[in-house]
């Protein structure tokens, strides 16, 4: 089966290259080196501002016709207007964060999508059904989608490696992801805390280089890594007591996954919901700690120290049971029976494929 893969990024870091800037690259990357006809075609800021990435997609369709186009991106009018312009089976894996208000036409968007024929899937119940609701409130009928796909899976080598400093976090220099919040909460603990991020901070621009520029004091030697590769953030991680996820809008939490196949303890930071994405990561929930992003520098800081006393043996059980749960084969099985359902819903019926989906999910 050949699956085109559209994917965007802000710069020219491709999802060949050793180093992903975020999340949604990353599930393209793994996407992309886990089956095996698999087309990615690359846009950036540059295309979108020339208006040419979808006639660059639909070139690409027509040159290597594939059976199936796979959108890992979360811009709906881009998504049905390429939808306008191919027969091809498109199925649309959302990522975007649930919301109010500002995802009304994101959300009214998908039913288009869905009943001139797309079909999407959800990488979370947490934001199926903020989505979902978000629907019912104003179309007065349910979102219907056609499965859910985890972000990513554990490469099943993930090593539980001797602590070496307290806590990490892992993430992009913006304020959505707001790595920084952990050294702020932390400061004056005499905790040793680790800041991992790709952003190079001389190619940050827009918001992320404001946000950066608002955080230059939390900046120090040995506390604020970036640029590292895949494989060596991963390795620096695994040292760490525990991870914090600073995002409490997390879609799934691809970091959350990785700290816990590295035996890893983890702080989910949410807001007022006291919901986070990752929840539906661990095992079971004594892996996971989550605390308000209110909380008091001294509570976290307990916390911290409290989860650093965790033995090697239990760490070691925390990653044997996430990489089983989380294996590379379930994770190839479930997007190539979404991928199975994305064309066989087209094939039933190409002009109603919105009631069709109602019967898979």
């Amino acid at each position: 089966m050949r699956i085109l893969l559209p994917y965007f990024t802000r710069n020219n870091i491709e999802i060949t290259d050793s180093v992903v800037i975020g999340g949604i690259e990353r599930f393209a990357q793994l996407i992309y080196q886990n089956f095996d006809d698999v087309i990615p075609v690359h846009f950036t800021d540059e295309d979108r501002k020339k208006r040419r990435v979808t006639d660059k997609i639909t070139a690409a369709i027509d040159t290597y016709q594939p059976d199936v186009v796979i959108v890992n991106y979360d811009n709906a009018p881009l998504t049905t207007r390429l939808q306008a312009k191919t027969n091809t089976p498109i199925l649309w894996i959302s990522h975007t964060a649930a919301g109010g208000i500002s995802k009304i036409g994101h959300m009214q968007q998908m039913h288009e999508f869905q009943a001139n024929g797309g079909v999407v899937a959800f990488v979370s119940r947490h934001q199926h059904i903020g989505m979902d609701k978000l629907s019912q409130r104003v179309e007065g009928k349910p979102l219907p989608i056609v499965d859910f796909i985890d972000s990513a899976f554990s490469m099943g080598d993930e090593k539980v490696l001797e602590c070496t400093y307290d806590a990490v976090t892992v993430g992009r220099t913006d304020k959505t992801k707001n790595p920084f919040w952990m050294p702020k909460k932390l400061n004056g603990s005499g905790l040793h805390n680790v800041v991992l991020t790709s952003h190079v901070a001389e190619l940050l621009y827009g918001d992320h280089l404001k946000y950066h520029e608002d955080n230059l004091a939390w900046e120090k030697p040995n506390e604020v890594i970036r640029g590292l590769s895949y494989k060596d953030t991963m390795a620096y991680m695994a040292q760490a007591g525990c991870y914090i996820s600073t995002c409490p809008v997390e879609t799934w939490g691809i970091t959350a996954l990785e700290a816990l196949a590295h035996g890893l303890p983890t702080v989910l930071v949410t807001n007022s919901t006291d919901t986070h994405a990752s929840e539906q990561i661990p095992v079971i929930n004594k892996h996971i700690t989550k605390v308000r992003t209110s909380v008091k520098g001294n509570d976290l800081a307990d916390i911290v120290r409290s989860l650093n006393k965790t033995t090697f043996e239990q760490r070691l059980e925390i990653s044997e049971m996430t990489k089983e749960k989380h294996s590379l084969k379930a994770w190839q099985k479930n997007i190539e029976k979404v991928v199975d359902k994305t064309i066989e819903c087209v094939i039933i019926d190409n002009n109603n494929a919105e009631a069709s989906l109602s019967s898979f999910f």
